[in-house]
C-alpha cells in the first residue's frame, strides 16, 4: 500500500456508508482510479437484548485477501450503546452520551484502488445496528490513461 503514496495534497472527502440491515456489518468499496488516505471512520453501534460479548473491528480488503484488519479491545455486552471510532479523532456529529471505543489506524494508510472497508463485529447478533457511519479519506483521483 505505501510504495504508491501520491505526489501532492489530495482533496478531503466526508464519505456517508450506507447504514446496513440489523444484524449486518457495514460494506464500502473505494471507487476504480482513486487511492485514498484514510484518515478517520466513525459510527455508532446499539447492541440489541441478547446476551453476548460482541468485538469491533475494521476490515480492509483488497482482491477478496484481508490487507488489514484493526480491532478494538473492549467487549461490548447487551443494550449498550457505543461510538465506534476508528483513527483517533472524533467526528463533530458525536457525542459523549455512550461508551466510546477508538482504534488507531496505522500512520498513513494509503488504499490503492478498489479496497473494500468494512467493519467486522464478532458475534454481531440478529438485532444489533450500526448506524451513523461517516468516514473521512485525503483522496488522488488518477487520470485515464
Amino acid at each position: 500500500m505505501a510504495e504508491m503514496v501520491p505526489d501532492g495534497q489530495g482533496g478531503i472527502r466526508y464519505i456517508q456508508i450506507p447504514d446496513p440491515g440489523a444484524g449486518l456489518n457495514f460494506t464500502y468499496a473505494q471507487p476504480i482510479r482513486t487511492r485514498w488516505w484514510l484518515k478517520n471512520i466513525t459510527a455508532v453501534f446499539t447492541a440489541g437484548a441478547a446476551a453476548a460479548n460482541r468485538e469491533a473491528a475494521l476490515e480492509i480488503l483488497q482482491g477478496g485477501n484481508r490487507i488489514m484488519i484493526i480491532r478494538g479491545g473492549e467487549s461490548i455486552v447487551a443494550a449498550e450503546v457505543w461510538y465506534l471510532n476508528w483513527g483517533g479523532v472524533l467526528s463533530a456529529g458525536l457525542t459523549a452520551a455512550g461508551r466510546i471505543q477508538t482504534m488507531n489506524i496505522p500512520e498513513r494508510t494509503i488504499l490503492n484502488d478498489v479496497v473494500i472497508v468494512q467493519s467486522m463485529i464478532v458475534n454481531i447478533q440478529p438485532a444489533d445496528v450500526i448506524s451513523d457511519i461517516f468516514m473521512i479519506v485525503e483522496e488522488w483521483i488518477e487520470p485515464l490513461v
